[in-house]
């Protein structure tokens, strides 16, 4: 029996699976070299507009396992303290739950988080009027959203959490009109 020969179709598939792997390697090169970099400086930028400090040393992007990790991220209020730190953060996402909609986190992981709250009124103002560091820091936010539709339809946004492990966490907590410590 005679055996059939498909030269054209091998040439194709080859060159369909060159450029295949072409593009898996632009993808991860991109992922793991350029978005790290293009993310820290948007991400020290937004902190600039709002007034505060946000940075990491690290940025690790797993983008087809949907996982986060970054170390030494910090959030400072720009000449002051720091209200948020953590040695490593890890965030993952559930590709299930993205496709219908919802934010699926499958695991976060928080080592050694540090969380300072704090109160203290300006210098020459009343200690009674003084805001805690987080509400100021969602009064930055909220400033520098873009303005929302009123016609728009809003949908709550579904958000799961399967697992939160904590990992040597430290909570400051600090009022100066009550001399709490």
């Amino acid at each position: 029996m005679r055996q059939i020969h498909f030269p054209l179709i091998k040439v194709w598939g080859l060159r369909l699976i060159g450029v295949f792997v072409l593009l898996a390697a632009i993808f991860w090169v991109s992922a793991h070299l350029f978005v790290p970099g293009l993310v820290q400086k948007t991400v020290a930028q937004y902190g600039n507009q709002i007034g505060y400090d946000i940075a990491y040393h690290d940025l690790s992007l797993s983008p087809l396992r949907l996982r986060i990790e970054i170390d030494g991220l910090h959030l400072a209020k720009n000449g002051g303290n720091k209200l948020l730190e953590f040695k490593k953060l890890v965030v993952s996402l559930k590709w299930t739950k993205l496709a219908l909609g919802e934010l699926g986190l499958d695991e976060i992981v928080l080592d050694e988080p540090k969380l300072l709250v704090e109160k203290r009124a300006p210098k020459g103002k009343s200690t009674q009027n003084a805001l805690w560091n987080w509400q100021e820091l969602m009064q930055a936010i909220e400033k520098n959203l873009p303005p929302t539709d009123p016609k728009e339809n809003k949908k709550p946004l579904k958000i799961s959490v399967d697992e939160l492990l904590v990992h040597k966490a430290s909570l400051r907590l600090i009022d100066a009109s009550s001399n709490l410590k």
